[in-house]
């Protein structure tokens, strides 16, 4: 399946420079040059992925992430000049999927577009089930992995930032096993535990604070001590 890819890059040689490469590996490129169309772009004609340069027309894409996540349920790959830790953290919480500084190769961002898009279309795969209402299995909860949402029995929607939503949704989706916490930062963070430091920490103390009160008090995320995270379910 071809890959719908809108690049969105305020400089013209670094946008067909991009865009030609991805063209030859196969993805479906459309440009932008900023990024003040790109809520109408992806309501007429929504991609799979959006590729979006973090300043265009000194505008900071970070701004902009929320609005576009509550829009657009694909992935998101901010590209940026700024090789700033807190602005990769920023991005990703605020609904980002992918954080990469400009500098590194075509073929890697190739390589991470691929496994963007892989998920994508996993999610799409099990959305059907996603979509319909919870069944008893979930005790009256809906996870939406395309709108990104957790809905409790009582219909309130936990205010999940993209981050904390690709946290709880890996656990979720293999719940009851233990994910180490390797993998939970290498997946969610795009970096080692040792560089993670404890913001893999952090990050679950949130989510388990927001889901905490809409389950009846009930830890639904656990500490496995010397071994990850485990999500127990829902029932």
């Amino acid at each position: 399946m071809e890959t719908k890819v809108l690049l969105v890059e305020n400089n013209r040689a670094e946008r067909e420079a991009l865009g030609a490469y991805l063209t030859q590996y196969g993805f479906d490129v459309r440009h932008l040059e900023s990024a003040k169309a790109l809520t109408e772009e992806l309501c007429n004609r929504p991609p799979d992925v959006v590729v979006l340069d973090q300043f265009t027309q000194h505008s900071d894409a970070f701004v902009r992430l929320p609005e576009l996540r509550t829009a657009f349920g694909g992935q998101i790959m901010v590209l940026t000049a700024n090789d700033c830790e807190i602005d990769r953290v920023l991005s990703l919480e605020s609904g980002a999927d992918e954080f990469l500084v400009k500098g590194i190769s075509f073929r890697e961002i190739v390589a991470r577009l691929r496994v963007l898009a892989r998920y994508r279309h996993s999610s799409r795969a099990g959305s059907a089930e996603a979509d319909t209402p919870a069944d008893s299995g979930d005790a009256g909860w809906s996870v939406d992995p395309i709108r990104r949402q957790v809905v409790s029995p009582a219909g309130i929607m936990i205010e999940l930032t993209g981050l904390e939503f690709e946290t709880f949704f890996r656990l979720y989706s293999m719940r009851g096993k233990v994910v180490s916490r390797d993998e939970l930062a290498l997946h969610v963070l795009k970096r080692p535990l040792i560089i993670a430091g404890r913001s893999l920490e952090n990050l679950l103390s949130r989510i388990r604070v927001k889901l905490l009160p809409h389950a009846g008090g009930v830890a639904l995320i656990k500490a496995i001590r010397g071994r990850g995270y485990i999500f127990i379910g829902f029932g």
